[in-house]
């Protein structure tokens, strides 16, 4: 949540969805930024990618602008740049989430149940009846393999242990093993 303050502490605009109020445990720091005319941007933040999942993504201005040396804008025009950037990301970011965020939370969260469900109410019940049901089965296949195939492929092995390849070229040359 990022809101404004005046230098007394009050605030004046807060641009996150909720009551304005900063939560204070779950906060992991806070990040303070001078702006014009003498208020103060506080941002409060928590770790809300524990899992890193989103890590590829750079919204840092920072990350997506950046000048080659030898190529330089003026400084304030640079500054203003960033904070111009800064400024509409937050406040459209702000106003997307507020907006499609809880429709688009009830949409995954009603997905994913209803994965969850179909998973432990029918895909894993009916894995586990294949597999007692078929573990018969796997014993037969078993038996009538070890009788029937270990038999000839032994004796296929014996035959061919004893095939020795050898190359020769020409008359000239002598017969050489090509497998030693």
């Amino acid at each position: 949540m990022s809101r404004l303050s005046s230098k007394d502490g009050t605030p004046i605009l807060d641009w996150g969805c909720g009551t304005g109020e900063p939560s204070t445990e779950e906060n992991a720091g806070t990040v303070q930024e001078l702006a014009p005319a003498g208020v103060v941007a506080v941002e409060e933040y928590e770790d809300r990618d524990p899992s890193r999942i989103n890590q590829h993504l750079q919204l840092l201005w920072e990350d997506v602008v950046a000048e080659p040396d030898g190529v330089r804008s003026p400084d304030v025009t640079w500054r203003g740049s960033a904070r111009l950037f800064r400024l509409t990301r937050d406040i459209v970011y702000t106003s997307l989430s507020c907006v499609l965020g809880p429709p688009v939370a009830v949409v995954l969260g009603g997905g994913f149940a209803v994965i969850a469900f179909v998973y432990i109410w029918c895909v894993s019940p009916t894995l586990r009846a294949c597999r007692v049901a078929l573990g018969a089965l796997n014993t037969l296949v078993r038996a009538v393999t070890h009788a029937t195939l270990a038999p000839v492929t032994e004796a296929l092995g014996f035959v061919c242990a004893n095939i020795r390849v050898r190359l020769q070229q020409g008359d000239a040359e002598a017969a050489r093993p090509l497998l030693a």
